[in-house]
């Protein structure tokens, strides 16, 4: 598996810091977010902007599939 990082749906190699991210992701017309991080001590931190677990569970799998696929093209 490639250490790629998709920003935006952009595949690039270059790390990038988690405000970086998050200030990147600013001002986009999203419907709905979800954030997940792991935290300093290991910890899983997640925080969406809807409480609907069903849109939650989707937008994962959307995303899986999505990065599945820059997997499987690498």
């Amino acid at each position: 598996m490639s250490d790629n990082v998709v920003r935006l749906g952009i595949q690039t190699t270059a790390p990038h810091t988690p405000d970086y991210i998050l200030e990147a992701a600013k001002g986009n017309n999203f419907q709905d977010v979800i954030v997940i991080g792991m935290e300093a001590d290991g910890g899983l931190w997640l925080s969406a902007s809807t409480s609907d677990a069903e849109r939650m569970v989707f937008l994962l799998e959307r995303a899986k599939q999505m990065f599945m696929r820059i997997v499987d093209e690498d």
